[in-house]
């Protein structure tokens, strides 16, 4: 597991997010936690991206 500083991409506030990267093919960028609470009873703000290699690839570049 390692952790960005998103804060220093966006001039500051607060920012709690997760990056999930699955086999550099899809990807999750939210702020669910990864418990069944978080993903069925909270309210929670994320997106998916399937099958996109291009955009995983990217990502995972951040923490290489």
């Amino acid at each position: 597991v390692r952790s960005l500083n998103f804060a220093s991409f966006l001039g500051g506030g607060v920012l709690h997010t997760k990056l999930w990267l699955i086999d550099r093919t899809h990807v999750y960028v939210g702020s669910a936690n990864m418990d069944w609470r978080s993903l069925t009873q909270v309210k929670e703000l994320g997106i998916v991206a399937m099958n996109c290699s291009c955009l995983a690839n990217d990502l995972a570049k951040i923490f290489e």
